[in-house]
């Protein structure tokens, strides 16, 4: 019975997690301009000479005239090598907020409701939820809901960008994020049952082709157990 019970639970889970996901994807074909798929980049060029690398299951809508350059990062995350035009602002707009280029390179990133920006060459200004921010070149700043924009910090670019190399970096961080980005490589959904292990910190270096490998390598360095079901993974204690 207590099996039983566990299979059932699944099974309900997974029927309200496909759901979401029709209808988000239904949104997504609706509004997007330009997306991806599970595991897919896709390189931008846009009329302006500006380009965006999106990442895997990314979606980005445009909006350009004569007097502005708006990108709305509609969801994942995305590259960008912004081409200067001093009549036209550049700016992304995220849930919750907005990043102004002030001529330069940056990567955004949305994984669950946290979104970061991340500057390589320049600086961005940030605006959610309260004063602007300037975030500069080697800086990274944060934001979600009910938080504004944090003071920048310094992070390694090349370890928040590794995924345009085929890499993922994650030095410190949350199981419940890694796992938010492992799911954008996995053709099926990865969930964690258990609320005690979501903030177990992972580190480490993977291949972004071998998601399972990298939830092995997870699974053996926090002493977890995670339970293959086909379309869907279940991490637990």
């Amino acid at each position: 019975m207590p099996h039983a019970r566990v299979a059932a639970g699944l099974a309900g889970l997974a029927f309200a997690l496909l759901s979401y996901v029709f209808f988000d994807d239904a949104w997504i074909m609706l509004w997007a301009q330009a997306r991806t798929g599970v595991a897919e980049t896709r390189m931008v060029r846009l009329a302006d000479g500006s380009r965006i690398e999106l990442g895997p299951r990314s979606a980005i809508s445009l909006d350009f005239d004569e007097g502005k350059r708006n990108v709305t990062l509609l969801r994942g995350e995305a590259w960008f090598d912004v081409a200067p035009d001093a009549d036209r602002p550049f700016s992304v707009l995220i849930a919750r907020g907005s990043v102004t280029a002030l001529g330069t390179s940056f990567d955004i990133s949305t994984t669950g409701e946290r979104t970061e920006v991340t500057v390589a060459q320049h600086r961005v200004r940030v605006m959610a939820g309260g004063p602007a921010i300037i975030v500069d070149e080697g800086e990274q700043s944060a934001f979600g809901p009910g938080a504004a924009a944090v003071a920048p910090y310094r992070v390694q670019v090349d370890h928040v960008t590794a995924w345009r190399r085929g890499k993922l970096i994650f030095d410190d961080r949350p199981l419940t994020e890694v796992v938010s980005v492992l799911g954008h490589y996995l053709r099926g959904y990865i969930l964690i049952l258990d609320p005690s292990i979501r903030e177990r910190r992972v580190s480490g270096v993977f291949d972004a082709a071998e998601p399972m490998a990298a939830i092995s390598a997870i699974e053996k360095a926090l002493g977890l157990r995670a339970l293959d079901l086909g379309y869907i993974v279940v991490l637990t204690g």
